[in-house]
């Protein structure tokens, strides 16, 4: 599924790590991996000279550039897998627009970078760089956030044909990574209306609970077939149901699970967005601590 993959690098510990986990997929995919330096705007530092403060570069132009190339290179050769050589790119511009616009230029069919730098602090802002590419890549983005091994797979659901785009490149990294998945349905929809059930247990006794169950088997039932149609070899594939408020289910649901990424699509059902990325993909996004991956339903017909 994924043939050329870009890893954009800040020069962070953290993004070589999802350099680590690219050549996974050089190895038992032969993919080609691309390695992307972006050379921003020169820094500027306040020199003292009395009685004025002026400011200059504290790297030249051609410094800077210097310093990004020997980096890539040294990327390039040292991840190297034997008859793949890995592409070093260097560019000038914005982080963001940069990586959108060699995304488009070298067909990349998945883009793994990380979403902070050293020391912890953010390098590349997840409110900037990746939020921004996750909203404009044409495909599936996976977010790297530590150096943990990556074994379990929360894939998010919520009934709809587009929510359930992300199953099969879920499922491909998985293979690649070794890792189990869990096709969770969460939806706001299944939890009891209490005011109903009550009116309907005056109706009749257990009408109320009936339909409480009924719906928690629909939901059951649509998990259980999403396994068995997308169950493959070489990787464990799961079911499971939860509901109330969408975002913490899926939170919740994932820490008490320990799972090591998270999978999502932006949209939902119908082209109408249920779960907005604004609201649900953006609160999940800021709130987990592992791995993500996005994707926007548009681009499920250019990953098959």
């Amino acid at each position: 599924m994924f043939k050329n993959i870009l890893v954009p690098l800040d020069g962070s510990e953290l993004a070589e790590e999802a350099l680590s986990i690219a050549t996974k997929f050089v190895e038992t995919n032969n993919a080609q991996l691309y390695i992307l330096r972006v050379v921003e705007v020169e820094t500027l530092g306040v020199v003292p000279m009395h009685p004025y403060e002026v400011r200059l570069p504290l790297h030249t132009a051609t410094e800077k550039w210097e310093q990004s190339r020997a980096y890539v290179e040294h990327k390039a050769q040292r991840y190297a897998v034997a008859d793949r050589p890995i592409i070093p790119l260097i560019k000038r511009g914005s982080p963001a627009e940069t990586i959108l616009t060699i995304a488009e230029d070298y067909e990349i069919d998945l883009i793994i970078m990380s979403t902070h730098g050293r020391s912890g602090l953010t390098r590349w802002a997840l409110g900037s760089v990746t939020e921004r590419v996750l909203r404009h890549a044409t495909c599936p983005v996976m977010t790297i956030r530590s150096a943990q091994t990556i074994k379990k797979i929360l894939v998010t659901l919520d009934g709809s044909e587009l929510a359930e785009s992300v199953i099969l490149p879920t499922l491909a990294i998985a293979k690649v990574l070794g890792a189990e998945v869990t096709l969770l349905r969460v939806d706001e929809v299944h939890t009891p209306d209490f005011a109903a059930v009550a009116v309907l247990e005056q109706v009749e006794h257990g009408m109320g609970e009936n339909m409480v169950l009924a719906e928690y088997r629909e939901a059951q039932d649509y998990v259980q077939q999403l396994v068995q149609r997308y169950s493959i070899e070489g990787v464990r594939l799961h079911a499971a149901i939860a509901d109330g408020h969408v975002a913490k289910g899926i939170l919740g649901f994932a820490n008490d699970g320990d799972f090591d990424m998270i999978a999502m699509s932006t949209h939902g059902r119908s082209g109408i967005r249920r779960w907005v990325y604004g609201s649900i993909a953006e609160k999940v996004l800021r709130a987990y601590t592992g791995a993500m991956l996005v994707l926007r339903p548009d681009v499920e017909n250019k990953i098959k």
